[in-house]
């Protein structure tokens, strides 16, 4: 299931929906699309993208930072890869006094096809 689960996010560069997933597979059993869900993001191997309630593969799975851009329209997804201002956020929170585990900025706009 998990296998099945990971294929159906990777076939799109859209965010996909849990309910959309199960509609794919034909599951008459949510909790073990949610659990495979719950797995495939614990690991690294799919992003959920909050603002969309919806997953995306990940490109870099063993990374717990990025950020992503999403269009409000068609629901594509972009991750991009910016160290630079990833480092600045993180070194931000330190002189805060927070510890940063996990750190994703989903951005909203259009995609050039959407525009």
């Amino acid at each position: 299931m998990r296998r099945r689960v990971f294929e159906l996010i990777w076939q799109s560069h859209k965010a996909v929906t849990a309910a959309e997933i199960m509609g794919k597979l034909g599951n008459k059993q949510p909790p073990i699309t949610y659990r495979a869900l719950e797995f495939l993001v614990e690991h690294g191997f799919i992003r959920k993208v909050s603002t969309l309630n919806a997953y995306v593969g990940c490109l870099e799975p063993a990374k717990n930072m990025g950020q992503l851009l999403i269009c409000s329209d068609c629901h594509n997804v972009i991750e991009l890869k910016l160290p630079h201002s990833t480092s600045q956020m993180i070194h931000a929170a330190d002189e805060s006094g927070f510890r940063v585990n996990e750190m994703y900025v989903e951005i909203l706009g259009q995609c050039n096809q959407c525009v």
